[in-house]
């Protein structure tokens, strides 16, 4: 993972930085009012997670699947 990141992590994590919702969302019952459309980055994701449901929907699997190499993948977790 770059540095950038990194300090994008550390940075939310010391300020404490929390969305909440707002408008319509607000009034969602329970916690789907916390809840949004998340894909997952396939120059990051770890070799051991399969992707599917155009990169919406992640499965831990124990055959290493194929991605193309890159310098920000996570290798561990």
């Amino acid at each position: 993972m770059s540095e950038d990141r990194w300090f994008f992590l550390r940075v939310l994590k010391k300020k404490r930085r929390w969305l909440e919702p707002a408008g319509v969302r607000w009034l969602r019952p329970g916690l789907r009012k916390y809840s949004c459309q998340l894909t997952i980055d396939t120059n990051t994701v770890n070799t051991k997670l399969q992707l599917s449901d155009n990169n919406r929907k992640v499965t831990r699997v124990e055959e290493v699947q194929s991605y193309p190499d890159h310098p920000d993948r996570f290798d561990y977790w």
